[in-house]
This record gives C-alpha cells, sequence and structure tokens, in this order.
C-alpha cells in the first residue's frame, strides 16, 4: 500500500560532503542528500549524539552554511528545519554547486 505524503517544499536530491555541528560539540562530517526550501535530510551520522530540537550548524563543501533545528533522527539519518528558509534563487544556486561534474581541486587536466 502506498502512502501519499504532500510537502509544504519540493525536495532535491544532492550528495555533499558536509559538516555538521551542534551546540557545544565538535563539528562533524556528514553527507547532505536532501534540500528544500526550508529543510534537509543528511546521512553518516554514525556516532553523533542529536536530540530531536537541537540546534545546529551545517555547512557544505561549497561554503554554503544553514542554521536548523534537528526535526528527527532515524539510522544514521536526520531531518533539519532550517531556521531561515531560502530563496528560491538561493536554492538554486546551492543545488547546482552540489551538482557539479566535481570540486575543482580534484579536475585532471
Amino acid at each position: 500500500m502506498a502512502v501519499l505524503t504532500i510537502r509544504a517544499h519540493q525536495r532535491f536530491a544532492l550528495r555533499s560532503p558536509s559538516k555538521l555541528k551542534s551546540t557545544g560539540a565538535r563539528a562533524k562530517p556528514c553527507l547532505l542528500i536532501e534540500l528544500s526550501q526550508d529543510g534537509a535530510r543528511i546521512s553518516n551520522l554514525a556516532d553523533a549524539q542529536l536530540e530531536v530540537g537541537d540546534e545546529v550548524t551545517l555547512t557544505t563543501t561549497e561554503g554554503h552554511c544553514f542554521a536548523a533545528r534537528i526535526r528527527w533522527t532515524r539510522d544514521e539519518c536526520a531531518g533539519l528545519r532550517l531556521t531561515q528558509p531560502l530563496h528560491q534563487g538561493e536554492l538554486t544556486e546551492i543545488i547546482t554547486a552540489a551538482r557539479s561534474e566535481e570540486p575543482a581541486q580534484a579536475k585532471v587536466a
């Protein structure tokens, strides 16, 4: 049986290495795998001690930084609600940067 979920904003699949920092803790590596105007889903959180409601900062390798709150955690993944929703232009810029072929320093001549 399929369940229909209605979302406030369209989600976009990404694969952007990032770092997640919670208050009073060191930044931990993670992977940004979905982004929308008001939220994100991250994975690869094996040893992160996160609780629903925690305030966090997510920073991508492309240099984008987001303040957010943890909405849910499950199986090394977490859902974030962005403190400040993204404008459509910002969202498009972030998606384009994250989906680029390779980071500039990794390109082979």
